[in-house]
């Protein structure tokens, strides 16, 4: 097996927005059976989802903060969200 790394660096923009980190070829969908929700994503797709993650779990943003994950990521509100993710940090 070989060893990989995965480093990401970015500008916390959590005062303002937030900035996907795509290319275009990245793509997801998500189902939900038996009460379990299934993500299915291409390579491209998990990692601008990981990044993502990284990015709200790293940065300042504030309860209730949510973002609409379309299935080619684009910011095309037209698009059916094919994922929502929202923080739930509790209150201090």
């Amino acid at each position: 097996m070989a060893q990989k790394s995965f480093t990401f660096d970015f500008v916390d923009k959590s005062a303002k927005s937030i900035a996907y980190e795509c290319e275009g070829a990245e793509r997801l969908r998500t189902t939900v059976e038996a009460g379990v929700l299934f993500v299915f994503a291409n390579r491209p797709g998990m990692l601008a989802l990981a990044k993502l993650l990284l990015k709200i779990g790293m940065s300042e943003y504030s309860q209730g903060f949510h973002v609409h994950v379309r299935s080619d990521f684009s910011d095309d509100a037209a698009e059916r969200d094919a994922l929502t993710i929202l923080l739930d940090e509790p209150r201090k």
